[in-house]
């Protein structure tokens, strides 16, 4: 519902809205990387660049936890054009992953 409620303020245009629903839900939900990832979107969509790549970062991490390999690659895709090093550091993750 909440995370809904975030997706429609970003269709409706209301960046503000979303991304102070986004920072709630990755507050409150750390372990969910839809929170994250998506909050890495509004930040991308707005060239916070540097937010942008820890939020992905961080999906990222959550992601493999889950086992979720195949979602964590476009994330390394993204960060290598705004932060080389942290996809660096997420492939490096993916690689120590074990399989699915």
């Amino acid at each position: 519902m909440r995370l809904r409620k975030a997706r429609q303020a970003y269709w409706r245009g209301d960046i503000a809205q979303a991304e102070a629903r986004y920072v709630a839900l990755v507050r409150d939900l750390p372990g969910d990387p839809d929170a994250s990832g998506e909050l890495g979107n509004i930040y991308f969509a707005q060239r916070r660049f540097d937010k942008a790549a820890d939020a992905y970062l961080v999906a990222g991490r959550l992601l493999l936890k889950t086992g979720n390999r195949a979602q964590v690659l476009p994330l390394v895709n993204v960060l290598q054009s705004i932060a080389p090093q942290k996809a660096a550091m997420l492939h490096a993750l993916i690689n120590k992953a074990p399989s699915s």
